[in-house]
């Protein structure tokens, strides 16, 4: 009887954890969609930089 009990949580948790990643991926177009252009190619194609003070400025007066 336990390892009924046991079988049947299982299931129910497996149940759950199906349903939240399934809504997962059905929502995640729609945020792809909501990502700029340009952040989808930065994304795409990663780039390494050497953090130069004048790009460090840069970040310091976008944030």
């Amino acid at each position: 009887m336990e390892i009924l009990q046991s079988s049947n949580r299982l299931r129910v948790w497996a149940d759950k954890a199906l349903a939240h990643w399934l809504q997962e991926v059905i929502e995640l177009p729609e945020a792809v969609q909501r990502i700029p252009p340009r952040a989808k190619r930065a994304h795409a194609e990663p780039q390494f930089r050497v953090l130069t003070p004048e790009l460090q400025r840069r970040i310091d007066e976008s944030a």
